[in-house]
């Protein structure tokens, strides 16, 4: 039984504290920041002391802080600056050019001091761009920070978000920072509302936040909280509080299940392990115990899927009819969740190649594309002879329709295969809402419009499965490595692949790497697609419908098993310049004129991400002086405008040599003896793409 912690309305008046916070993203990282304003905004004076750029996964590394040989991240500070500094226009942010756990003894021992006068009453660490959930703390150097603050005699936190990714605090403030600021400012006041001492000496708090995401978590309301272990209990009972029987659950449990929770985990600071029932309790009692705020809801939450919870409750019923016997007539029977059982369910690998039709056929297509309704999708217009599929998933009234918006784009994927599945067309192309995103290749002009305008039909039905992207970055060769004990934050969805797996397949032994390109774009042949028996995609949404895994990790958890579904390969991986030539036409006889493309299209993006940068600081700066903010100015930073002018006359240079090389390898894939030959495939006069 699980304890849940709900966090109410805040007490219109907080006793106001002098707080250190640091973390190991870097001083100039948005999540700090973010955090920052929110608890200065609840009324506390903070203080900033944090590493000059990214020290994740340093844990409790120490070392003297020395000058900068190089800037610091996001150029927020010059090589060459100091072993320790400060922003000139708000000196409570300070960096040390060291690890967070030198980064917050500093803050403690210099930079409170001198706006406090004396030490901070708490510190916190965070939000941490990512989970730190079970052992995954011992490598944490935003829970090295709160443990050596909890060392110094300081009570600390150590705040960890499940999603996100390193984001400059100038650039935009995505929703989930503000998300988990605030759900972090509503638990250090909660702590500082409870009775003293905050914590027993020698303990600080974990806390995780679940992912937020489009459409799921997306509100600080949505969130319960849940008092929680790092690791599994070794035998020493837990707080017994609300009838739990002496067992709290483990927060990796909590974070990743399906709901909107944070969890919350007592633990020591010497060995970063799991306190005793004592400290549980006494920060239950603490938090508790003022009459303006209660943290404990003895109510426990019920983790399950909503459809498990009616088939508990019998409400999950159909009418069945029977002639024979005492029960003659119509009745009520339970529901069978699924046409099949776990154990006949098999990955298909005898898969035959499809012929394609004879040069200068048709074939029948249907885009199939998952969207919200705040998403425009006019560039689909574009595309003629192609039957235009769109999902509304976040509007329960338009056509076509999903049973639940749940699992991502997989739920719209396996419930188009499953409602078309007697009808399909020949080709399917499966993709995201989006016209323009990092993960659509740059030879392509990142177009979705493009890529299916390109797309060789004649490659889908030899292949029968084709993956949109050619790029092997991220996903290939190797990306999913199931049976690590490691928690990895560029891929927190490795070890929900392990449970996905053992739940969807469990009588299929666990393959020990899986690997394919990202990211849940893709073609279908209708030849490949009824291969794989009906039933089998029923079972495969049924799953996404009853897990406990949050969409997020469900949905992280298909983007990895469409190539095995499809293929029978646990690691597909075709060649890059075989995927762009024989799928696109852009062809390139050997590799190094082919890598030096690519090689000059990453440089191209980097390019038009720095001018977007100077180009919205110009906007700001605009708007400022329009409505005369002149504090506003103060603050901002002034576009320079030799390196905005340098950096336009960069990408005219490449871009004219990028276009160069890309248009006449168009013009070689005009020729279909060149892509057989570069995919390695027979071909004869006559033969076609």
């Amino acid at each position: 039984m699980q304890l849940r912690v709900a966090l109410c309305l805040l007490p219109l008046t907080v006793r106001a504290a002098n707080i250190v916070s640091s973390n190991d993203d870097g001083w100039a990282e948005v999540n700090l920041h973010t955090l920052y304003n929110a608890l200065t905004n609840s009324g506390h004076s903070v203080v900033v002391s944090a590493p000059a750029d990214n020290k994740s996964g340093t844990g409790s590394s120490d070392a003297n802080p020395t000058p900068r040989n190089t800037p610091c991240e996001f150029d927020s500070c010059p090589a060459g600056s100091p072993a320790v500094g400060y922003d000139q226009k708000n000196p409570r942010f300070n960096y040390v050019n060291s690890f967070p756990v030198t980064s917050m003894r500093y803050g403690i021992q210099n930079v409170a001091p001198r706006f406090f006068g004396g030490r901070p009453d708490i510190a916190v660490a965070g939000p941490n761009v990512g989970a730190n959930l079970g052992r995954t703390v011992q490598i944490s150097g935003t829970v090295g920070a709160a443990t050596e603050a909890a060392l110094e005699g300081v009570p600390a936190i150590a705040f960890s978000g499940s999603v996100g990714h390193l984001t400059a605090y100038w650039d935009y403030t995505p929703n989930y920072s503000e998300v988990y600021a605030t759900l972090a400012a509503q638990v250090t006041n909660a702590l500082l509302q409870g009775a003293k001492p905050i914590l027993p000496p020698g303990i600080f708090l974990n806390v995780n936040f679940g992912a937020v995401s489009d459409y799921d978590c997306t509100s600080p309301d949505d969130f319960s909280f849940v008092l929680t272990r790092i690791l599994p209990t070794s035998g020493n009972p837990d707080v017994n509080i609300c009838g739990n029987g002496g067992r709290l659950p483990t927060e990796s449990d909590i974070v990743k299940s399906n709901g909107c929770y944070v969890s919350i985990s007592v633990a020591t600071a010497r060995g970063k392990r799991d306190a005793d029932a004592s400290a549980q309790k006494f920060v239950c009692e603490s938090a508790s115990g003022t009459e303006q705020r209660r943290l404990v809801q003895v109510k426990p939450p019920d983790l399950r899927h909503p459809v498990e919870r009616a088939y508990d409750q019998s409400e999950a019923l159909r009418i069945i009819t029977t002639n024979k016997g005492p029960n003659k007539g119509q009745h009520k029977a339970p529901v069978a969740p699924t046409p099949i059982a776990a154990e006949d369910v098999f990955i298909i690998s005898n898969f035959t190649a499809g012929t394609p039709k004879p040069p200068g056929s048709n074939y029948t297509k249907a885009l199939i594309v998952p969207r919200l309704r705040r998403e425009r999708v006019d560039w689909i217009n574009s595309l003629e002879d192609i039957k235009k599929e769109i999902y509304v998933v976040d509007d329960p009234h338009s056509l076509p329709r999903i049973p639940k918006n749940k699992g991502r784009e997989a739920m719209v994927y396996l419930t188009y295969l499953i409602d078309n599945y007697d009808n399909l067309p020949e080709i399917m192309i499966f993709m995201h809402a989006h016209r323009e995103a990092w993960h659509h290749e740059e030879p392509l002009n990142r177009d979705a419009a493009e890529m299916v305008k390109r797309l060789s039909m004649e490659r889908v039905v030899r292949n029968g499965f084709m993956n949109l992207r050619c790029d092997w970055t991220p996903g290939c060769p190797g990306w999913i490595h199931p049976h690590t004990t490691q928690e990895n934050s560029e891929k927190p969805e490795e070890a929900s692949v392990l449970k996905g797996w053992t739940d969807i397949f469990p009588s299929i032994p666990i393959p020990g790497v899986i690997g394919g390109q990202c990211c849940a774009e893709f073609a279908l042949s209708r030849e490949r697609a009824q291969a794989v028996p009906r039933s089998h995609l029923i079972y495969y949404r049924d799953w996404l419908l009853r897990t406990n895994l949050i969409d997020y990790y469900s949905g992280r958890v298909w983007e990895y098993l469409w190539h095995i579904i499809f293929t029978g390969q646990y690691v597909y991986c075709p060649a890059e310049r075989v995927c762009f030539c024989d799928g696109y036409g852009l062809c390139f006889d050997d590799d190094k004129p082919f890598l030096e493309l690519k090689h000059l299209g990453n440089i191209l993006y980097g390019l038009r991400l720095e001018l977007d940068h100077w180009r919205k600081k110009e906007q700001e700066v605009a708007s400022a002086k329009k409505e005369r903010n002149f504090t506003a100015l103060a603050k901002m930073e002034v576009p320079k405008m030799t390196r905005k002018q340098q950096i336009e006359q960069e990408i005219q240079q490449k871009r004219a040599v990028f276009d160069e090389m890309k248009n006449a390898a168009f013009a070689r894939g005009r020729d279909p003896r060149v892509r057989a030959r570069i995919a390695g495939r027979p071909w004869k006069e006559g033969d076609g793409f």
